[in-house]
């Protein structure tokens, strides 16, 4: 754990992949970065 954890995750996360499913520009989505807050 350190300083800044939570804005780290988020800047590799972000919310891009939910926002698309919800206007329902996509059906599906792929996070890559899915658990990496468990590695950090």
């Amino acid at each position: 754990m350190f300083a800044g954890m939570h804005e780290a995750a988020s800047l590799v996360l972000g919310s891009s992949g939910a926002e698309l499913l919800l206007s329902g520009e996509t059906d599906r989505v792929v996070n890559i970065g899915g658990g990496l807050h468990h590695a950090i």
